[in-house]
């Protein structure tokens, strides 16, 4: 492979979005086809005490928050751009 070849596949990847999503969900199926594998054999501790009603807490504030901060960032994007420039 020519080293022009090789410095447009280096640029796909570097400027490409869906790479990092693609890797991490290989991850992913490999981290819990291994956790169901070696399941038994690993002590697992309760390392989450506040059980499942808990849990679904802190994901409905996690969401709120991320929805407030994209919310927050758009207006603030739409205020910048149609602001008049101030000579």
């Amino acid at each position: 492979m020519g080293w022009n070849r090789w410095y447009s596949f280096r640029s796909y990847v570097r400027s490409s979005l869906w790479i990092v999503p693609f890797i991490a969900l290989l991850v992913y199926v490999a981290a819990i086809r291994l956790v169901y594998a070696y399941g038994d054999w690993i002590p697992w501790l309760d390392v989450w005490p506040w059980g499942v009603a808990g849990t679904q807490r802190m994901l409905e504030t996690i969401i709120t928050m991320t929805l407030t901060f994209v919310v927050f960032t758009f207006g603030s994007l739409l205020v910048a751009i149609r602001s008049p420039a101030v000579s």
